[in-house]
């Protein structure tokens, strides 16, 4: 019984320091994933500012472009009705004389 009672009390003893080693590094092991996701997070953070920035430069860039189209095609409408003026001036320069 003696024998019993002292290995029964060696187990505890072993599994006791069995469990705190484990737990100590699981502690480390959650520690160092903890570190390497709020990196990944900071990552993901710096590269979510980064196509926000690159969206706004593209909304910008699309406005200056739909505002020079408006011109070119404002522009190419003057020139087609100056070219429509001038050739009925002359169709009724021709036909006057």
């Amino acid at each position: 019984m003696f024998k019993y009672l002292f290995s029964e009390k060696l187990i505890d003893i072993i599994v006791g320091k069995i469990s705190k080693e484990v737990n100590l590094s699981l502690k480390t092991i959650e520690s160092s994933q903890n570190q390497k996701l709020d990196k990944i997070l900071n990552n993901v953070e710096a590269l979510r500012l980064e196509v926000s920035t690159i969206e706004k430069r593209i909304e910008s860039k699309e406005i200056q472009d739909k505002m020079n189209y408006g011109q070119l095609k404002y522009q190419i409408s003057s020139i087609e009705n100056k070219i429509k003026n001038t050739r009925s001036k002359i169709n009724h320069e021709v036909s006057s004389h």
